[in-house]
């Protein structure tokens, strides 16, 4: 897998933000300050990526770095039907080590 190909589309945030969840970014923005690690979970398709990126567009707005966000999306075409551990981590680690 080629990692710098798989940054460019998340440094570029070309998404659809669908139908904005006003009561559901609310509930996140109150975390908005505080120093952890955010995790949507839920049923299957409820729209759980359309809310955090929603939530990502908010915080960009308010001038935060798109590189202090790491967003991994696990069903991405590219990381195949199961992405092992190892495919993870070198995602992870190529972010830390070129990005943030």
């Amino acid at each position: 897998m080629n990692l710098e190909i798989f940054f460019d589309y998340i440094q570029e945030w070309f998404w659809d933000l669908g139908f904005v969840r006003k009561d559901y970014l609310k509930k996140l923005e109150i975390l908005d300050n505080a120093n952890v690690v955010k995790v949507i979970t839920w049923i299957r398709r409820v729209w759980k990526s359309f809310i955090l990126k929603q939530f990502i567009d908010n915080l960009c707005k308010k001038d935060f770095k798109k590189e202090n966000i790491f967003y991994l999306h696990l069903e991405d075409y590219r990381l195949g039907i199961n992405p092992d551990l190892k495919i993870l981590w070198d995602i992870f680690d190529f972010y830390i080590k070129n990005i943030y």
